[in-house]
């Protein structure tokens, strides 16, 4: 299935609002009251879309239009980096096993490590889940763990370092040698990544 875009979601939107108008007995809420509930509610006012699929690079590009996660329970927010460490794929997983890393109640870690296929340089990937408190917005939780977040980070850096000194973040060099811009071009399958034809949409000069 195709990402809708932007005039199409513009006309639902309309459609729904024209909707909304002929029906007397809807009470409006205020935008703010509307996403709170519907991101605590068993029985969301808006249904979770179907069958929709959005590629990685479309979060950099086509953030603002991208629909909302609205229903909040049970999702994780996830923070992700990258290492590069001077040492084989073997002795690296092993003493990624051996390590332990102190983290906030219920937040958890996963650690994933590959050689880069491109590069043949060893990398892995440090990522920190934070279950979803159904009292906070998108914007209130990164707002509020971003911070302890980096705690972690820092925390996990000296974890990292005490084993490989000469280890280094490698965030952008992972995705600029390894994935390469826009990784959104290629979708997870049972068949493996395969090549879609999304494109970012070319940026005018002077657009923000």
């Amino acid at each position: 299935m195709g990402v809708p875009g932007k005039a199409e979601r513009d006309a639902h939107r309309k459609a729904v609002l024209e909707a909304i108008e002929r029906e007397k007995a809807v009470e409006l809420l205020d935008l703010e009251d509307a996403i709170h509930i519907t991101s605590r509610s068993d029985e969301p006012l808006v249904p979770s879309p179907g069958g929709e699929v959005y590629y990685p690079a479309q979060l950099v590009w086509e953030y603002a239009e991208l629909p909302s996660p609205h229903y909040l329970k049970g999702r994780v927010c996830t923070f992700v980096e990258f290492w590069k460490v001077p040492a084989d794929l073997a002795t690296a997983r092993a003493e990624l096993e051996r390590m332990s890393f102190s983290l906030p109640d219920s937040w958890t870690i996963y650690i994933d490590c590959k050689m880069g296929p491109k590069t043949k340089q060893v990398f892995f990937m440090v990522s920190i889940g934070v279950l979803w408190p159904l009292d906070r917005s998108t914007t209130e939780l990164v707002q509020d763990v971003a911070p302890r977040v980096d705690e972690v980070f820092a925390r996990t850096a000296t974890t990292i370092r005490s084993v490989w000194p000469d280890a280094c973040r490698a965030t952008s060099e992972f995705w600029d040698t390894e994935v390469r811009f826009p990784a959104g071009a290629y979708i997870a399958t049972d068949e493996g990544l395969v090549r879609t034809s999304w494109w970012p949409e070319a940026v005018e000069k002077g657009d923000d």
